[in-house]
């Protein structure tokens, strides 16, 4: 009975022991895994950090460089606009001269007629000078609009 308890507490102490022995050894194991698995779980946040940063970086560049050739398109209708209206305007003033022109010297030649034709040619001066108002009133409605 001696030697059986001998032998359970001998064999129960080396039950004690390699269980804390490889317990022991699988915990400090595991305790490498975590520590040599941390600064990996660090690098892959940095690196998540780090892509999403240059991401945004990008889509700010992006957007930049997009609101640069918007603006530049933008300008260059505006300028081809203001050169079609500046064109259309300077035209447009040009031929209400040559019609003041023209008027006034319809009205010198149609002083002179009335003594050759009388009343009639007065009637027709001032219907050629009343179309020529018109003419001259339509345009500078046009420039007004413009």
């Amino acid at each position: 009975m001696i030697v059986k308890l001998i032998v359970w507490c001998l064999t129960s102490l080396i039950d004690l022991a390699t269980f804390v022995v490889f317990r022991g050894g699988a915990t400090l194991i595991i305790c490498l895994f975590q520590l040599l698995r941390a600064p990996g779980i660090a690098l892959g946040g940095l690196l998540d950090n780090l892509r999403s940063i240059f991401g945004a970086i990008g889509e700010y560049v992006f957007e930049l460089i997009w609101d640069v050739v918007s603006s530049i398109i933008s300008g260059f209708f505006e300028f081809v606009n203001d050169a079609i209206t500046g064109f259309f305007e300077l035209i447009l003033n040009a031929i209400m001269e040559m019609m003041q022109l023209s008027k006034e010297g319809l009205e010198e030649l149609f002083s002179l007629i009335p003594e050759i034709f009388g009343g009639l040619s007065e009637i027709v001066s001032k219907l050629v000078v009343s179309i020529l108002d018109n003419f001259q009133e339509a345009i500078g409605t046009i420039l007004e609009k413009i």
